[in-house]
């Protein structure tokens, strides 16, 4: 009986010393993680937004550790997590800890920190499933559906999302739903994807966004191996070729299950992946076939206008801009090659079609239509340079119109000497934001045409500041140079408002009128 007791006790001690082991090892890990943290913003947002699970005593400290210093070093192994490893694996085994055996896995398969082991993290999530942990059963469902690190199987993974999903996992419900939907590793089955679907139909675009959000990390955690390289032809070398591959690889996992889950423009970027050959053969149907999935035509077509990634032909560019409802840009295509008449048609056509997001590229058909040959390209992102289009400021003034540009509207009619009418137009703008500028301006048209009368009245709403505006406001502004370097003090400027009013205290004085004080009440 003593024997016994004795050995009970030394079982007691080393589980004792095994834990102050672990503690201890995680307190030095944390020593670690503080010192290389450094000034990195993103390491240190990370760390804020976790701080309650790296302080502890944990599984989590490891995983909070491990995603820093990846954040840190992208490929570069952390010596000192490696080497602890088969520690924490052995403890974990000996307390029954499955939140730390999930933890262990998920490093060895996706971190950066250390080598990976694809292997070994199956037997991880293997153990802790054992132990009924639910995030290593839909972890290793995951390894099931990609035949990566055990036999390719639907029906083993199947099991494990409705193991998980009887537990009360949300994501494995979400599995059950799309498997039953799709027949997934099981028939397809409606009634059952219905009766799963009521359960998770509240959390499914939020999951949809969190799988898009993480394909989208890893690929810029890729893409952080891919630097430009002016000495040779390619455009893209590789620093480290297999852990591009590697992290491509599994962003690519993650946008396929948007997909699943009704994000559909994640096809744009599984698009791009094939276009360009991020983590797989470049092959340009695939390309084009997940550019159609996400209606996404615009990008195939400027692909084939620049020659880019494809061979260039303006006939294939056309036929896309036109697949997608991109009217103005064929239009484009035709203004540079000289056939005015068919890109004032395809304007016509994008006009019928117009949506709000497209302002700016109303605005340019506008100007270009009011100014002709004058016309100047000023801060346009014009990939078509080339000949202007007639001026008509008939037309000008019918897309101004369109984009609700009462200024522009005004402004024409005021040099085409319809007063009347421009005063309209700006008489638009007094309850708009600018109404300071809509002022000046109707002033400055009623001065033009000979009314002095009432230009003085306007000019005299600015400067007794006598319209529906906050009080004075000062800005501060500070000047940078093209290296972002601070090259000049800083000084105050007024607002618009007040530059506005420096103008009609100007045209004031010029007319021979007194400028009385500005009224503030």
């Amino acid at each position: 009986m003593a024997r016994l007791r004795n050995r009970r006790l030394k079982e007691t001690n080393k589980v004792d010393s095994d834990k102050k082991k672990f503690q201890d090892s995680l307190k030095n890990l944390r020593k670690l993680i503080l010192i290389h943290i450094g000034d990195n913003f993103e390491a240190k947002r990370i760390l804020e937004h976790n701080k309650k699970d790296f302080e502890s005593n944990t599984c989590e400290c490891i995983f909070v550790s491990a995603s820093i210093w990846d954040e840190l070093y992208g490929d570069r192994n952390c010596a000192y997590i490696e080497s602890n490893i088969p520690m924490w694996l052995d403890y974990a085994v000996r307390v029954s800890d499955s939140d730390l055996l999930h933890t262990i896995g998920r490093i060895l398969y996706e971190s950066s920190s250390v080598e990976c082991d694809v292997a070994k993290a199956v037997e991880c999530f293997r153990l802790a499933v054992d132990l009924k942990n639910v995030s290593a059963m839909t972890n290793l469902a995951k390894l099931y559906m990609l035949g990566d690190g055990v036999e390719y199987d639907e029906g083993k993974a199947f099991n494990l999302y409705k193991q998980a999903a009887m537990l009360g996992n949300e994501r494995a419900m979400i599995e059950m739903y799309i498997r039953y939907r799709d027949g997934e590793g099981v028939h397809k089955n409606r009634k059952e994807a219905s009766r799963w679907y009521e359960r998770i139909k509240d959390k499914l675009p939020e999951v949809a966004d969190d799988e898009y959000e993480m394909g989208h990390n890893y690929t810029i955690n890729a893409l952080f191996q891919i630097r430009y390289n002016e000495k040779k032809d390619s455009l893209y070398t590789s620093y480290n070729d297999e852990f591009a591959r590697h992290y491509f690889g599994i962003a690519m996992r993650y946008f396929k299950n948007a997909i699943r889950y009704g994000r559909t423009d994640a096809n744009y970027d599984l698009g791009q992946y094939y276009l360009y050959g991020y983590g797989v053969k470049k092959d340009l149907s695939k390309a084009i076939d997940y550019c159609d999935k996400a209606g996404n035509w615009r990008f195939l077509a400027r692909c084939y206008l620049e020659g880019k990634e494809v061979e260039q032909s303006v006939e294939k560019a056309i036929y896309y801009y036109s697949k997608g409802g991109y009217w103005f840009y064929v239009g484009e295509i035709y203004r540079k090659a000289g056939d005015l008449e068919e890109a004032g048609r395809w304007y016509s056509k994008y006009h019928e079609t117009y949506k709000s997001d497209d302002s700016e590229e109303v605005r340019k058909i506008a100007r270009m239509y009011r100014d002709g040959e004058e016309y100047e390209r000023e801060a346009f992102e014009d990939e078509f340079e080339g000949m202007k289009l007639n001026k008509d400021t008939t037309k000008a003034i019918e897309y101004f119109k369109l984009i609700g540009d009462s200024f522009a509207v005004g402004e024409i009619y005021k040099d085409e000497g319809d007063f009347d009418e421009a005063i309209k137009w700006y008489k638009k703008e007094l309850t708009g934001e600018e109404v300071a500028w809509a002022i000046y301006y109707i002033a400055k048209v009623y001065e033009k045409s000979g009314d002095t009368d009432n230009a003085v009245k306007y000019y005299r709403m600015l400067t007794e500041r006598n319209y529906n505006v906050s009080a004075k406001r000062k800005e501060r502004f500070v000047s940078y140079g093209p290296d972002g370097k601070h090259v000049g003090g800083e000084y105050e400027s007024g607002t618009e408002d007040d530059l506005v009013i420096s103008f009609a205290k100007s045209r004031l004085k010029k007319l021979g009128v007194e400028v009385r004080s500005e009224n503030y009440v």
